[in-house]
């Protein structure tokens, strides 16, 4: 990679003053991390004729990488949300069809007033917004629009070699740093934005290399070892990680350790989940240098294994000072480790007082006991999990759907499977999820997957009728309007 153009970053970086960044010391082994609740309030101008549900995409501490939730809107005019983070970073607030990004860091509290009609008509329209430092979210706001002075950015990556690839990213993200120069000049930004900015513009294109990633290996063609160049594109780069797209590129990264190595991929294949993690991490802390963007890598594994196996997590738990050195990541999975070992339950759960029996016969009884409670009504079946980003996207869509049929004989019910219990019930809440409410367990989740002749992956949605009857085990999802509207209002004639 000797051709390879170094990314020069100097016009950018004569104005960075980081001091006052609780995560700009990256010569410390430990960055500081800080856990802490944030809240986003706001009103909703002229909203009484438009979606009464607004949404948040936002860092996560134990997701993959972001969380979704949900706000309803109240008849005022106001939502809010709360949830927890440990860096400062970007999120996305959603309306109608439109966007808003704001940058919040732990203990931040904002308030934002968004117009209904402008959010309904254009994709990143204006907004007003106060509290902690609510300037560089302002700033961000300009800083997208001022953006569109440069062209679309494609490439062919079939006539293009590794090393054309890498400087075309490089000689890309000079023209986008000489714009943010003029942008800083003109504007005259927070630090804290021109940190951000600098960050996002060689991280997002950071994350092209995973599509010349699978053109190549689609060719038969493996190139990790030439196309992650960690010249171009650091994984040390601490400060980074207040922008998102760096958690994608340290994900993107870190995966080559689990398909690069023969022995880990072995034990995978022969189900040993525990082994082939423990691998991938001693050959993280090997060959990756010491640091807070390393302890993340090792951070989202360890997570990603508490998805699949409480057991497989355990084994790993008891080595975890071996890889991470972090003391507030160490304390989140010892949270993590809590939560898990304190559900352990067989049965089918829910929200209300209607409780299912755990030995109730899965593939006989399950449906025809919702009949027969929701007797008389068409049934329309939400199969979710809560680490399931399109998932989440479609809540939105689902609780206007909810809304529109709230006075007919249709009933909501949604069933969460192969999650954490405490993450169902916080996600329940969350995302104001209308309609009954199951968490199926990993027993009760592969009954269900095994009794689905069409289901490939969620989310997934049924239609049940009166009688208790499957009439549609692969129903259209709420998002696609006025096909489920229409076939919702067909089962109602002919009922």
């Amino acid at each position: 990679m000797k051709n390879t153009k170094k990314i020069l970053l100097f016009n950018v970086l004569i104005y960075l003053t980081l001091s006052s960044l609780t995560l700009s010391c990256s010569s410390e082994k430990n960055q500081k991390i800080s856990t802490g609740n944030v809240i986003i309030s706001g009103k909703v101008e002229e909203s009484e004729n438009f979606s009464q549900v607004i949404s948040l995409n936002y860092p996560g501490l134990y997701s993959n990488l972001q969380e979704f939730s949900t706000a309803i809107i109240d008849t005022n005019g106001y939502f809010r949300f709360e949830y927890q983070t440990m860096f400062p970073q970007d999120v996305m607030l959603r309306y109608e069809n439109g966007f808003t990004r704001l940058f919040l860091k732990p203990q931040d509290s904002v308030f934002v007033t968004l117009n209904a009609r402008e959010y309904h008509s254009t994709t990143n329209p204006d907004f007003e917004i106060s509290g902690t430092k609510s300037s560089t979210s302002k700033n961000i706001h300009n800083y997208y629009y001022y953006r569109k002075l440069l062209n679309t950015f494609s490439l062919d990556y079939s006539n293009l070699s590794v090393n054309e690839f890498l400087n075309q990213l490089s000689h890309r993200i000079n023209k986008e740093d000489s714009l943010l120069t003029e942008f800083i000049k003109e504007y005259n930004p927070s630090d804290e934005f021109i940190q951000w900015a600098s960050k996002t513009i060689t991280y997002e294109y950071a994350n092209y290399l995973i599509d010349v990633k699978y053109y190549y290996k689609d060719n038969g063609v493996n190139i990790d070892n030439e196309l992650f160049d960690k010249k171009l594109f650091p994984v040390n780069d601490d400060d980074a990680i207040i922008t998102l797209w760096y958690h994608y590129h340290l994900k993107h990264y870190s995966n080559k350790y689990f398909q690069q190595d023969s022995m880990v991929i072995n034990r995978i294949k022969d189900n040993q989940l525990a082994d082939a993690n423990r691998i991938v991490l001693q050959n993280i802390v090997k060959n990756e240098e010491p640091g807070i963007s390393r302890d993340l890598m090792c951070y989202q594994i360890l997570n990603n294994v508490a998805i699949e196996s409480l057991q497989d997590f355990i084994q790993l738990y008891d080595e975890l000072p071996q890889y991470i050195d972090n003391k507030e990541l160490r304390n989140l999975l010892n949270q993590r480790k809590q939560q898990l070992e304190s559900d352990k339950t067989l049965t089918i759960s829910t929200l209300d007082s209607y409780r299912m029996k755990s030995d109730v016969k899965f593939s006989d009884d399950f449906f025809s006991k919702l009949g027969e409670k929701f007797k008389d009504s068409i049934i329309y079946i939400d199969i979710w999990a809560t680490w399931c980003g399109p998932c989440k996207a479609e809540i939105p869509h689902l609780i206007n759907l909810h809304n529109t049929y709230k006075n007919k004989p249709v009933a909501f019910v949604n069933i969460c499977i192969s999650s954490n219990k405490k993450d169902w019930e916080q996600a329940v809440k969350e995302l104001n999820l209308q309609g009954e409410n199951y968490f199926f367990n990993k027993e009760h989740s592969n009954l269900l997957k095994g009794k689905l002749n069409t289901f490939t992956g969620i989310p997934h949605y049924l239609l049940i009728d009166k009688s208790g009857n499957i009439i549609d085990d692969d129903a259209p999802r709420p998002s696609s309007d006025t096909i489920i509207k229409e076939k919702l209002n067909k089962l109602l004639d002919n009922s």
